[in-house]
């Protein structure tokens, strides 16, 4: 897990990534907030929170602070400080909205979308290899998952930023409209015309959003292998992770079966071995083998896509994971080639 963590700069960047583009105005707010009393209370006591925003920015400074002195950062540990952030971002557009002020906060940050739309589009429309190139690096950027896994899988980054880059195509478009129809509406002195273009650009970068986390999704969800288990699951069967389970610990969330672990319980479940029933829980191999094949109940083994045992037959496979089992009916894949996987 050492390659998911973050340099402060790389957890500050992606804190910033994560609240794209609302984050352009937090440096307007922050200096028009006034949160803080210059004058003592009772005769010398030190300066005191007065404004309502004091709070808010007490939660999502405090959070965000304290990861960055931490030496395990990962990108999502920013995200507590998200709805104290968000409001301290209404405040901002409900002042600049009623009070005719702050148009040079909203100008700089219209000028720095489009400008960022501008850049992109070579990436995204001309230079194939550099755009598949910078999408993944963003992606890894934004989920430790996908930092060590292209690591160890280099082939599978360059298939997922082509397919990411197709997806991404109105992105840039929809961030030059968004700068152009900002200062536009602006320049007429639309104020609230100006916080509705923001909105609405955002809408269809959304749906950019939920586009990349269905493609992660159908990459690393088993939610199509549990559909599979509960289909030929019987009272007596098993189901068994191979290898790491935080890898393919949705087996459990989408089946709701008990899980059983192969293979030790690796550097994140350690701290549990001994506690409650977790020994139950991590098959030993030869506990493995001595139900394997000789039921007349199916075991499902869900594991790395390289896995094959012994008379197995293979379920389903995908270019992340295999599912396998010992007697299901629905096996479409017979196994030709088994051996048994390295830690046995």
């Amino acid at each position: 897990m050492w390659l998911s963590r973050l340099s402060v700069p790389a957890f500050w960047t992606s804190t910033l990534l994560w609240l794209f583009p609302w984050f352009l105005f937090l440096p307007s707010a922050l200096l028009r907030g006034r949160g803080w009393s210059r004058k003592p209370r009772f005769g010398g006591a030190p300066s005191v929170p007065r404004s309502p925003l004091a709070l808010a920015w007490i939660w999502s400074g405090g959070i965000v602070l304290f990861f960055t002195l931490t030496g395990s950062r990962m990108e999502y540990y920013a995200l507590p400080a998200y709805p104290a952030l968000s409001v301290i971002l209404a405040s901002a557009w409900r002042r600049f909205v009623t009070s005719g002020r702050q148009a040079g906060a909203i100008r700089v940050a219209s000028l720095v979308v489009g400008a960022i739309g501008l850049a992109v589009v070579p990436l995204v429309f001309l230079s194939a290899a550099s755009g598949s190139a910078a999408l993944t690096g963003l992606v890894t950027s934004l989920d430790g998952y996908y930092r060590e896994y292209f690591v160890s899988h280099p082939g599978a980054s360059l298939a997922f930023g082509a397919e990411l880059l197709r997806k991404a195509r109105p992105f840039p478009i929809v961030l030059l409209l968004l700068g152009v129809g900002s200062l536009l509406s602006l320049r007429m002195g639309r104020r609230r015309q100006v916080f509705a273009v923001w909105v609405a650009a955002l809408v269809p970068v959304l749906f950019l959003a939920d586009a990349g986390m269905r493609l992660v999704a159908s990459d690393r969800s088993q939610a199509a292998a549990a559909s599979i288990v509960n289909r030929n699951w019987t009272p007596g069967a098993r189901l068994v992770v191979a290898g790491d389970y935080e890898d393919a610990c949705g087996i459990t969330f989408y089946t709701g079966r008990p899980t059983q672990v192969l293979g030790g319980p690796g550097a994140d479940l350690l701290f549990g071995l001994r506690r409650g029933d977790a020994p139950e829980v991590f098959l030993a191999p030869e506990d493995f083998w001595k139900t394997w094949g000789s039921s007349s109940d199916p075991v499902f083994v869900l594991g790395s896509r390289d896995l094959m045992l012994p008379g197995a037959s293979i379920l389903l496979e995908t270019s992340r994971y295999r599912l396998l089992s010992s007697g299901a009916r629905e096996a479409s894949l017979p196994a030709t080639a088994c051996r048994k996987p390295p830690y046995f």
